[in-house]
């Protein structure tokens, strides 16, 4: 054999040894009974892997899970639900790259990330009546715990909002 034919050789099984090691990382995070590898295009395994940095309010808040601390699984009132997308809203306003800032805090990513195919979970807002402080965020499952004081309207703003 030759020596162009041993580096050949030789480069093919380093990168062969890291393509496995990637694919058994790969696997280890994500179902493969809901994305098998085979089936993936080149962009959508770009956005598995990197997330998507083009994304929308649409976008953002189909992925975002507001629920209620007790029960993980139960969805936050629709009163909490609206009150948070409104704060979202507004400071999407003020500042327009206010979801990346969002995302960059709670997930330690400024992109969204396809939840479904990820250990860490989908991006949640978890409204809590035990946490101490105002925020608790938890970058490594993609979670912030909001004390409930902090999504509810005093008695004073109700009074001024009721007609």
């Amino acid at each position: 054999m030759n020596d162009f034919n041993l580096i050949k050789k030789k480069y093919y099984l380093e990168i062969r040894e890291q393509v496995d090691a990637f694919k058994r990382g790969f696997r280890s995070i994500i179902d493969q009974t809901l994305i098998p590898l085979p089936r993936l295009s080149l962009k959508d395994f770009s956005e598995l892997i990197q997330g998507n940095f083009k994304f929308t309010l649409d976008d953002f808040l189909q992925e975002l899970h507001i629920l209620n601390s007790r029960i993980v699984t139960n969805k936050a009132s629709d009163e909490h639900i609206q009150f948070i997308i409104d704060i979202i809203k507004i400071h999407l306003e003020e500042t327009p790259n206010y979801l990346e800032i969002f995302l960059k805090a709670v997930t330690g990513s400024s992109r969204l990330m396809p939840h479904e195919y990820t250990v860490r979970g989908a991006l949640r807002i978890i409204i809590d009546v035990d946490i101490k402080q105002p925020l608790d965020i938890h970058t490594c499952f993609n979670f912030i715990k909001i004390r409930k004081e902090m999504v509810e309207l005093t008695q004073i703003q109700q009074q001024e909002l009721s007609p």
